[in-house]
């Protein structure tokens, strides 16, 4: 999620809406770690199996998939939307940030991201990688801000 700088106020609301979102990726990450040991829970399925583990309707899964957020694939004698692993994964996601108020411009990217990681530890890393450079930009801001203030009340 890339924020303009606008201004200090603008430039910290996106820090803290970065770190939500982290917040909100990790919570799904954890869920869907221990749903891993329900082979059910990330088994392929159909979109309608799909929708009903996720409490939505079948039309939000595919209003997600037109935003590029899922890639299920296809049966290929039925047609039919197959959902592995990595599309439940991605699904239980984009349901956690959605739930948190996020638009669906705003979770591509994060979901771009998560699918350049491996595995879900690989993710978690990624995340805490992520959340060590939010904090290290926020310092930057706060030392800059103070500099700032202390320029203005030279003059």
């Amino acid at each position: 999620m890339r924020c303009s700088p606008c201004s200090t106020e603008a430039t910290s609301s996106c820090s803290w809406t970065d770190r939500q979102a982290l917040d909100a990726i990790e919570q799904a990450l954890t869920e869907l770690t221990r749903a891993a040991d329900d082979v059910t829970a990330l088994a392929p399925g159909t979109i309608g199996a799909l929708a009903h583990r996720l409490g939505v309707r079948p039309a939000t899964l595919r209003r997600w998939e037109r935003a590029q957020l899922l890639r299920p694939g296809r049966d290929r004698t039925t047609g039919y939307r197959i959902y592995g692993p990595a599309d439940t994964r991605d699904a239980h996601i984009v349901h956690q940030l959605r739930r948190s108020g996020y638009l669906l411009a705003q979770i591509r990217p994060l979901l771009d991201e998560l699918r350049d990681t491996a595995s879900s530890r690989s993710a978690a890393s990624a995340l805490s990688a992520r959340r060590d450079r939010l904090g290290a930009r926020a310092r930057a801001m706060l030392h800059a801000s103070a500099e700032i203030e202390r320029l203005l009340h030279e003059q």
